[in-house]
This record gives structure tokens, C-alpha cells and sequence, in this order.
């Protein structure tokens, strides 16, 4: 039960606090399809566990929680996709879903975290006045039309749907025998192959990390991402994962951040077509985080050259 608290004289309910996504429980007695079942289960809690958050106020960690759990999911989907094909509806939705939060998001790492890290470095912070009443007004508005977005039916019924798809077994039905058969393995094996194939494909993917270009290190990033959210997915199975798992994710916070530098030159430049006052000041921001990305670059190579390095244990 959320509690009251006094507001001018009324009782105004809390909003809960945002919710980071728990690993599921497995068991090396379980088969495949329960364990999707189970890793699919804590990705939607956490989805839902901010929906609440999220439909009612401008919460920037909730909506990042959120969106987390969202893509944990999606991340489970092509984790297991070979053995459960998802339907083409409840993909459009959870991409439509996607693409809310997405956008709230790149809007509020500008405002909250790569503007104050500009602020910081610049003298005349007073440039960055403008910059940062519109990148707020962009943020709110985002924030409005995500909120529309999980008071919808189509969210109540994705979130409806996508739970019966993924307990009913529905699959079965269209599912040759061999798949049925894989289905019913054991966990471990599995768990043990897939974590293999997802460091092959970064390892793959990394090898001109050095002299790679935005977009060739966001498909290393996805492919981080992608590796990491599989070893935390089994590290109940595979405790001795920990530190492939630290330096996976300082590898891919790293290349968040370039990715956030990106992001952040493509908001300004949207800025600075629909504001002329903003040309110079805006300008100068970007000219700013391109010289800083070169810094990062470097540390990048380094993190990248420690996981390289790894070789995931059993």
C-alpha cells in the first residue's frame, strides 16, 4: 500500500520511487522455455513496477527504469528468437514502445547530464542559458506523449497480450518437433552456447573498434549490450561470470557515453534549425563535445583492450 502524505492541507498519494530490474531465479533443472518464461517475467516487473511513476509525473529515473526493462526484454526476445519466434504484432507494439521512451530519454541526457558536464568546462555559461530552456521544453514534451502512451489501451493490452503469448504456449502449435524438442533442454548448455555466440559477435564486431566511425561503435554498442544482458540473464547458472560482467559494462558505459555525444550533436542540431538565436551558442556546444569525444575515445581503446583480453568462464 503506497502511503499518504500531507500536501497543503491534502492527502496526496507518493509516487513510488524507481525500480532497477532483479535477475530471475533459474535453476539448472530448467528447461529453455522456463527459463525464458522466468527472464521474460523480470524484465516485464520491471517495465511495470515504473509505469506508474512514469504515467504521472516528469521522473527521469523512472522512465530510464523503464526503458531498461524494456530493452532487457527486447534483448531476451533475440536471445531465445531462434527457438520462439515473437508475433509481428506484439513486436510493432514493443518497438512502438520503444521509440516513446527512446525519445524522452536522448532528451533528458542532454538536459540533466551532457549540458552540466558543457556548463562545467565553459566559462560563460551564460550561453547555455537558451540551450537549456529549450532542451527542457523538449524533455517535458516527450515526457507528455510518453505519458499518453502507458495510459493507452494499446499499452494496457501489450502489456495484457504479451503476458498470455508468453505463458500460453501458444508456440507449439506452429513449432516444427526439433524446436519442440529444444525447447524441453535442459538450461545450462544453452545458457553456456548463446553466452559463447554473443561475445564471438562483439569480439567480431570490435576488431576496428580503433578506428571506427559513431555508427560502427553504436553496432558495438548494441552488440555490448547484447552480451551483457545475456551474462546477467544466466549468472545464477554461471556465478563465476562476475568480472566478465564488470568489464563488459564498464566497456559499454563507455560507449554509451560516446553514443550520448552523438546524440546529444543531433538534438543541437534540431535545436539550431528551430531556433536561429540558438545558431552560435549551439554551435559552439557541439565543437565542444566533438573535441571531448576524442578524449573518451582513448579510455574507450583501453576498456576495450581489458575485455578483449577475457575469455568467459565456465
Amino acid at each position: 500500500m503506497i502511503k499518504r502524505t500531507k500536501l497543503y492541507g491534502s492527502d496526496v498519494p507518493p509516487l513510488p520511487k524507481a525500480v532497477k530490474g532483479r535477475s530471475a531465479k533459474l535453476s539448472r533443472k530448467m528447461t529453455v522455455e522456463q527459463a525464458f518464461q522466468a527472464i521474460s517475467d523480470s524484465c516485464m516487473d520491471q517495465i511495470q513496477a515504473n509505469k506508474e511513476a512514469v504515467a504521472h509525473d516528469q521522473d527521469i529515473e523512472s522512465l530510464h527504469q523503464m526503458r531498461v526493462g524494456l530493452r532487457r526484454l527486447k534483448s531476451a526476445l533475440n536471445l531465445f528468437g531462434d527457438y520462439l519466434r515473437t508475433p509481428d504484432d506484439l513486436r510493432q507494439d514493443l518497438d512502438w514502445l520503444g521509440e516513446q521512451l527512446g525519445e524522452a530519454r536522448d532528451w533528458d541526457v542532454l538536459s540533466d547530464s551532457t549540458l552540466p558536464r558543457v556548463a562545467d568546462a565553459i566559462v560563460d555559461r551564460f550561453q547555455l542559458d537558451g540551450i537549456n530552456i529549450a532542451a527542457a521544453v523538449k524533455s517535458a514534451e516527450k515526457h507528455a506523449a510518453v505519458s499518453q502512451a502507458v495510459n493507452s489501451r494499446r499499452y494496457k493490452r501489450l502489456m495484457f497480450s504479451f503476458a498470455r503469448w508468453a505463458h500460453s504456449g501458444d508456440w507449439h502449435d506452429t513449432m516444427p518437433p526439433k524446436r519442440r524438442k529444444q525447447l524441453a533442454m535442459r538450461i545450462p548448455k544453452f545458457a553456456r552456447d548463446l553466452l559463447l555466440h554473443e561475445q564471438h559477435r562483439l569480439l567480431k564486431r570490435g576488431r576496428k573498434l580503433h578506428d571506427a566511425s559513431p555508427a560502427a561503435r553504436h553496432k558495438v554498442r548494441i552488440a555490448a549490450k547484447k552480451a551483457r544482458y545475456a551474462a546477467e540473464f544466466f549468472q545464477s547458472l554461471l556465478p563465476k561470470t562476475k568480472p566478465y560482467i564488470k568489464s563488459l559494462s564498464r566497456l559499454q558505459d563507455e560507449l554509451g557515453r560516446l553514443n550520448d555525444m552523438s546524440v546529444a550533436d543531433r538534438l543541437l542540431k534540431d535545436l539550431m534549425n528551430e531556433h536561429a538565436e540558438l545558431q552560435e551558442s549551439a554551435g559552439a556546444v557541439r565543437v565542444y563535445l566533438a573535441a571531448s569525444a576524442e578524449n573518451d575515445v582513448k579510455k574507450m581503446k583501453d576498456l576495450w583492450k581489458n575485455f578483449s583480453s577475457l575469455r568467459l568462464p565456465h
